[in-house]
């Protein structure tokens, strides 16, 4: 399924870098305003000039019109989650003074800043203004988009302050570490698909330092974001947060490339050959963990490799899913809901939230309906009849221990093919712990007394 493309461009001199050397490169981008003009105007949309509202080091522009309470609370808590990270990252300069301009057609940011037509633009920081603009949410899914924009653009923003108190330019560290950084912030706590890494071909890292470069990798196969944050990800795990002020000092008296094996120890290459190992042999590891689990029968084996795999690249929806498995299937059921909670907050879709609500029956039958219901809700119109079915049961289940204190709807589901999720070890445990949570019930009782038995 091709992904949709938000480009949420870096500071205005980063993505047009060259444009007072060559005027034709800028037609090449589709960029056709005049430069000056566009820089150091009073304005370059109209909520620029409307209403303002100053918090702590940032102003809000909007609308005089709209009531945009709401989205600058929502923009003010995205940014105070990142908190912690922006002082490891930035120390005093995440609070040096920044406009935000809510702007409420978003077509006006395409038009501005748009350079391709795949995708469009949420965000955009334009370093000489010290602006971020940003289109305004009308949705829950733009909403989300809204907050994932403002921290990447407010991440440049900072990046940009860092620099300019080190005498330093925005060109002087290459353009794959900027948006890298801003991505590694926005997205640290997000999901990748295994998908994603299957089909994503790399860029060397030398190819994408300029915009030009940039720019030509913006398309499938290339997801220069996806890559940029992961060795952002990679050289943080490995140094630390402090590596980042640390490498933009550096910088002052040598090249990025110097600079950062300087502090490293190691040359960026090496960190790109590490990558792009790992992003190659990933999808094969996942097929190893499986062969664990299912035909050598090694659980233990499986989840090691697993929680490997997850140590590397956090956060792929194939991994958590197989980490859940593995508890399941060693009767962990603490670690595994906790995994499917995991993988339903990252990955909300209807197979996830079915299979998760199963395995809360292990706890919380309250609990194990709501996420049913939600299976229902996130389904395609197609699919509705599907996870209705499986809902149907979940409610049969409900009934029979609440109104008719009776064990029929677990029975029905133990002896149905809906239970497929479970090993035999996971169905008699489930009779154990309901028996003992229902001492009451009499009616079907010996049933599952039965079963229990014959499933040892």
């Amino acid at each position: 399924m091709k992904k949709k493309l938000i480009l949420c461009f870096a500071s205005f001199i980063l993505l047009l870098g060259v444009i007072f050397i060559n005027r034709n490169a800028v037609k090449e981008m589709g960029i056709v305003k005049d430069i000056q003009q566009l820089i150091y105007s009073k304005h370059i949309v109209e909520e620029e000039n409307a209403l303002s509202k100053k918090i702590g080091p940032i102003t809000f522009k909007y609308n005089e019109q709209e009531d945009h309470s709401n989205v600058i609370n929502e923009a003010l808590q995205s940014l105070k989650e990142q908190e912690k990270l922006f002082m490891e990252l930035f120390g005093k300069y995440r609070n040096n003074p920044i406009a935000i301009v809510l702007v409420e057609d978003p077509s006006v940011l395409q038009k501005l800043f748009g350079i391709t037509g795949d995708g469009y633009v949420a965000g955009y920081y334009i370093e000489e203004k010290k602006s971020i603009y940003l289109a305004v949410p009308h949705n829950a899914e733009e909403m989300q988009v809204f907050k994932e924009s403002i921290v990447h653009e407010y991440t440049h923003h900072l990046i940009t302050s860092t620099l300019e108190s080190a005498g330093l330019k925005t060109s002087d560290i290459p353009v794959w570490f900027h948006e890298g950084l801003a991505a590694y912030v926005e997205r640290k706590d997000n999901g990748i698909t295994m998908e994603e890494i299957q089909v994503t071909e790399n860029a060397s890292f030398e190819d994408l330092e300029t915009h030009k470069q940039w720019n030509k990798h913006l398309n499938s196969p290339f997801d220069p974001y996806l890559q940029s944050r992961l060795l952002v990800g990679l050289l943080i795990k490995k140094e630390g947060t402090s590596v980042i002020p640390k490498l933009m000092e550096a910088c002052k008296d040598n090249n990025f490339a110097i600079a950062f094996e300087q502090i490293t120890g190691q040359p960026l290459k090496s960190y790109e050959t590490e990558l792009f190992k790992t992003l190659k042999t990933y999808p094969s590891m996942e097929i190893s963990a499986r062969g664990q689990l299912y035909q050598d029968a090694n659980p233990e084996a499986a989840l090691e490799s697993a929680l490997e795999m997850n140590d590397l690249i956090p956060n792929v929806d194939n991994v958590i899913h197989l980490i859940s498995t593995i508890y399941l299937e060693m009767g962990d059921y603490k670690n595994s809901i906790e995994n499917f909670d995991r993988l339903v907050h990252l990955f909300p879709f209807s197979s996830y939230y079915q299979q998760f609500a199963y395995v809360l029956l292990f706890t919380d039958l309250d609990k194990a309906l709501e996420a049913s219901t939600i299976s229902v809700k996130l389904a395609s119109e197609e699919d509705v009849p599907f996870y209705q079915g499986h809902l149907k049961l979940m409610l049969s289940i409900n009934e029979s221990v609440n109104n008719d204190n009776s064990f029929k709807g677990y029975i029905q589901f133990l002896h149905g093919d809906l239970s497929w999720i479970l090993t035999n070890k996971n169905k008699a445990d489930l009779i154990h712990i309901i028996l003992n949570r229902y001492p009451h019930i009499s009616e079907g009782k010996d049933e599952l007394i039965a079963l229990e038995q014959g499933l040892h």
